[in-house]
């Protein structure tokens, strides 16, 4: 008959419980840059609304009279703009992350009661007894799962912040286009009030008039209509250059129709560079937001956690190029330059298609390497278990870490004639708890009783190993065969923190 050990329901209880910090920290931040940006957005709304109630955008009678499509093309856009809805403010509901918190609370509680429960039963039994806990590990399984809930929680609130602070940027940016295009009508009013008064004082002189009509023109900037309306353009030139030709009569005459033609062609003109330049802020904002979060130092260095300094912050960026072999970061930045030179060649279809994608990216990169950070925290915590285990039991001990970072800690002990080396202490991608031994004896067939007590010792500290191994055998009865090398003890356990 048998059943679950005390180390298959410490694994359950250990894993994701207290090394989650990095998936937590980046949820904080996600949700605070969430919060704000919503704040933001809407006080800019009721800015936005304020500013343009407020802006005088009358027409004079002998304005109508004199340029009256002109002066209809400017009600017809003053009554689009007042009469434009605004989109939705993006909100940001605090709720889920308040019950996040407190259902992190209460499985932790949980959590707590059933490692009591767990050392309860351990201490009551004798040193060879296999302490069989099926009903402590099916709580545990309980907490396991709950752990894995919350943390897909976790990760899709901070998905949907990030995607809430993205958009929440871009209404901000939308607005400020809209006060901008109110502000841009008044000018145009004003201007056209200008223009009335002084055409009706250029009937007086022809040559006021031409003078009026080419200074008009020539405020139109070549460059932007070239780009954007260059057939109309060449055309309006064209009867510009031949009104300076005309008498002074009919200058006069011909003077309101062509001031008209021009400022008609300046507000298309304007309308066609405006929603440029809206294009292309709303997508530079959304670049900006991506960089400035890829940048941002969120994640801690796993050591100086353990450390009574603070902990040196990293970006994503960094952090995964300190600690990973992907290619997260390269591809991340590779597409962040890709996106930057596609605005500046004007490409916005493929520019907010190419963002999308790297957002997607960059929220995999995070939960990647929130996971990392995860499982460098666990393997710390466990070298640090090992030593403190072992120097309680009066062995010196040397710990380094291992060449190859995916190895892990190296912890060798050492009394007299006897060496203990865990030569390889490390958590791996999937969670997994992996420590490998290499006992040498002092005095030959004293390895069972040398382990038993180191087995005790790291029990007490929460590190409990199922079986010891030599040879392939085990030293403490069990006749069973595990893979093994000669002349090496190796432990079988599972240990998860």
């Amino acid at each position: 008959m048998s059943g679950r050990k005390a180390s298959e329901v410490n694994s359950l209880l250990r894993n994701g419980e207290k090394t989650r910090c990095a998936s937590i920290d980046i949820l904080n931040s996600s949700c605070k840059n969430a919060k704000e940006s919503t704040d933001k957005a809407k006080r800019k709304k009721e800015e936005c609304k304020t500013k343009i109630s407020n802006i005088d955008f009358v027409i004079s009678d002998d304005a109508k009279c004199e340029f009256p499509n002109l002066a209809n093309e400017l009600e017809e856009e003053v009554k689009k703009l007042k009469n434009e809805k605004s989109a939705t403010v993006p909100m940001f509901d605090s709720l889920e992350y308040d019950n996040l918190m407190a259902d992190y609370k209460k499985n932790d509680e949980f959590a707590d009661v059933v490692r009591k429960n767990l050392k309860r039963k351990i201490s009551s039994q004798g040193r060879n007894d296999p302490w069989y806990c099926d009903s402590e590990y099916a709580d545990a399984k309980k907490v396991q799962d709950n752990y894995r809930k919350l943390s897909q929680r976790v990760s899709d609130l901070n998905r949907d912040s990030s995607k809430i602070e993205t958009s929440s940027n871009a209404y901000i940016s939308n607005l400020d286009m809209r006060l901008k295009r109110a502000e841009k009508l008044r000018e145009e009013i004003e201007d056209l009030e200008d223009k009335t008064r002084a055409v009706k004082n250029m009937r007086k002189k022809a040559s006021e008039a031409k003078s009026r009509v080419n200074d008009d023109f020539n405020e139109i900037e070549q460059q932007i209509a070239d780009k954007f309306l260059k057939e109309e353009y060449c055309e309006l030139k064209q009867i510009v250059d031949k009104f300076k030709k005309y008498d002074d009569d009919s200058a006069v005459k011909e003077c309101t129709e062509i001031v008209s033609k021009i400022s008609s062609f300046r507000n298309k003109l304007d309308e066609k560079y405006g929603e440029y330049i809206r294009r292309k802020e709303e997508l530079t904002v959304k670049l900006i937001t991506l960089e400035k979060r890829v940048n941002k130092q969120v994640f801690s260095d796993p050591e100086d956690e353990f450390s009574e300094n603070d902990a040196n912050m990293n970006s994503l960026i960094e952090f995964l190029k300190k600690f990973s072999k992907e290619d997260y970061p390269f591809e991340i930045l590779e597409r962040l330059e890709k996106s930057e030179k596609m605005i500046r060649d004007d490409k916005f279809d493929e520019t907010e298609k190419e963002l999308k994608s790297v957002e997607a990216l960059i929220a995999d990169a995070s939960e990647y390497a929130a996971n990392l950070h995860e499982n460098k925290m666990k393997t710390i915590y466990n070298m640090l278990t090992i030593e403190k285990a072992m120097l309680e039991l009066n062995y010196d001990v040397n710990v380094s870490e291992n060449p190859n970072g995916e190895d892990g800690y190296c912890v060798e002990c050492s009394a007299g004639d006897e060496c203990i080396t865990f030569d390889k202490v490390s958590v791996v991608d999937d969670g997994r708890v992996i420590i490998t031994i290499d006992h040498k004896e002092a005095t030959k067939g004293t390895c069972a009783a040398s382990w038993d007590e180191i087995r005790k010792k790291l029990a007490e500290n929460e590190l409990f190993i199922e079986d010891i191994t030599k040879n392939g055998k085990s030293i403490h009865g069990a006749n069973r065969e595990v893979q093994g090398h000669k002349n090496e003890s190796t432990v079988k356990q599972n240990l998860s923190r």
